[in-house]
């Protein structure tokens, strides 16, 4: 139900109150069909996301630091030209339809005086970002849409642009109390929030109840109103406008999976596969070098039947002294003399030695680095966009990814989710950068730490107020709800989470990431749900 035609006509009045009149100070493009435009005011700046994501399309205001593509498409490079620095006049909704429109005034290369609009479409799969000339022809779009039999509407340059509206839509909120309407025409009006309002009467009564933004479960779902919902359980109400709300719900409650993630988790998952099959054959190696071992054995059973043998035999059968005396065939190469053939068997069997000695040490690394781009792609699941970077960066590191510029050796001080249960700080480790710094740098030994058992997953530390602090049940399930969820079993049921001080973790040397070993641990067996 998110963004339905009610919930934008009042995100279109907080972003009327705070944008009218500002100029566009920078744009960016952090991935193909998201764009970010900054404000500033009053030395405070704004940033303004607009996602035309095919599964989350989403427009608020967020906080969130963003990095640009290395090379922008063209959809953000005509933005730069047209409407960069240019100043929002107006911003409203087509009728309460789930199209908002920005008019923007902004001056060409010459210095003439131009108007321009910005239409964003919320429609799900359909959604869409267009640029409009005063002539209401499109300049360009995110994402062009050619001739089609399904769609009689043509997104691309040059064309009209025409709204996606219904002819015999209501508007709600030009309902009068006494009017008899056909609720199946009301426009931009959802199931649920049709599901409050019996009448005509009900229905202006509901449109003019006070907004409270909140994030809300129904049917194991989450998602986010700022009317009130029957029969729903309210998450969080405390927000003070409906950016924070989404920017919220965004990063904690529904997780955005962007580009760059993409592309991350697709290198990580080649490269699994990849280590997985060396593993295969590394393991069928270490077989045969096992098999190969008794070469040695047969060699000097050989050794002591040596005048039995005649060069051109393929076989000889001899009595195994160690074995009561049974007997044994040891294969011969008939073009070898018996000597050059005793010689095969011996040097066969030491490389057999060496060879699972050297084996064993090959798997025992193939198997922690496969180990180790496991938790990278747990991490890739819940990483934002500074996260993403960090991850990259680490990545580079590591050889994995080959930097396309250097890297941003600026980019020290991390941003660690923090969560408080009864005023005190917990803190959450999203990459092994973050889980590093939470484990070895920011907590004191008798602050308690957190971790699912035997898999991947974050860190997390509790940090108690006093040494000698101990957790009450409601603290201990608090925490290793947030293991739970930011871990490879964040879907699974009944997940064992381990809860230690930090004074009994250790770091494993040598290994890549954040490895740890860790004593006196308490398990509990929790169902996540963030």
């Amino acid at each position: 139900m998110p963004f339905d035609g009610v919930f934008i006509h009042f995100l279109v009045q907080e972003l009327k109150d705070n944008l009218v009149g500002k100029r566009i100070n920078k744009i960016v493009q952090p991935n193909m069909l998201d764009i970010v435009f900054q404000f500033k005011a009053n030395s405070v700046q704004k940033q303004l996301l607009i996602s035309s994501s095919l599964d989350m399309p989403r427009i608020y205001f967020t906080d969130e630091k963003v990095t640009s593509l290395d090379i922008p498409k063209n959809f953000c490079v005509m933005l730069r030209k047209y409407i960069e620095r240019g100043i929002i006049k107006d911003i409203f909704q087509v009728g309460n339809d789930r199209v908002i429109i920005f008019k923007i005034e902004s001056y060409s290369e010459l210095g003439d005086l131009l108007n321009y609009q910005l239409s964003f479409e919320l429609m799900g799969r359909n959604s869409n970002l267009m640029l409009i000339d005063n002539n209401n022809c499109i300049i360009d779009a995110i994402r062009k849409i050619p001739p089609s039999v399904e769609s009689n509407r043509l997104i691309i340059p040059h064309a009209p642009y025409v709204y996606p509206t219904r002819d015999d839509a209501i508007n709600p909120f030009s309902v009068t109390d006494s009017e008899e309407i056909d609720f199946s025409k009301l426009e931009g009006c959802s199931k649920l929030m049709l599901n409050e309002c019996g009448n005509a009467s009900e229905l202006t009564k509901y449109l003019n109840t006070p907004i409270k933004p909140y994030i809300f479960e129904y049917d194991n779902k989450h998602d986010f109103y700022v009317l009130p919902l029957s029969n729903k359980k309210i998450l969080r109400d405390d927000f003070n406008n409906i950016s924070s709300m989404l920017d919220t719900f965004y990063k904690e409650y529904r997780l955005v999976y962007n580009d760059k993630a993409k592309v991350l988790k697709r290198i990580v998952k080649n490269k699994l596969v990849h280590l997985n099959t060396k593993l295969g054959h590394l393991e069928d190696d270490l077989k045969k070098a096992n098999e190969n071992l008794n070469c040695n054995h047969l060699g000097l059973l050989l050794q002591a039947n040596l005048y039995r043998v005649n060069k051109g035999d393929t076989s000889i059968i001899v009595n195994d002294y160690t074995s009561n005396n049974e007997e044994i065939e040891i294969e011969l190469d008939p073009t070898l003399d018996p000597s050059k053939n005793l010689k095969r068997l011996f040097t066969k069997g030491k490389k057999a030695k060496n060879a699972i000695e050297q084996t064993s040490i090959q798997i025992d690394i193939t198997k922690n680095e496969i180990s180790y781009l496991d938790t990278i792609l747990v991490q890739l699941e819940f990483a934002n966009s500074n996260e993403l970077d960090e991850i990259t960066d680490e990545l580079i590191k590591e050889r994995y990814l080959k930097p396309k510029k250097a890297i941003n050796s600026k980019r020290k001080n991390t941003t660690i989710s923090k969560y408080n249960i009864d005023g005190i700080d917990v803190y959450v480790g999203k990459n092994n950068i973050q889980n590093s710094y939470i484990t070895h740098q920011l907590s004191s030994s008798f602050d308690w730490w957190f971790h699912v058992k035997d898999m991947p997953g974050s860190h997390v530390l509790f940090k108690s107020p006093y040494p000698g602090y101990e957790l009450s049940e409601k603290e201990i399930r608090f925490c290793a709800n947030l293991a739970g969820s930011f871990s490879k079993a964040s879907h699974s049921s009944s997940v064992p989470v381990d809860y230690t001080l930090i004074k009994y973790i250790k770091k494993i040397p040598g290994l890549k990431g954040c490895e740890v070993t860790y004593t006196n641990q308490k398990t509990i067996y929790i169902d996540p749900k963030l």
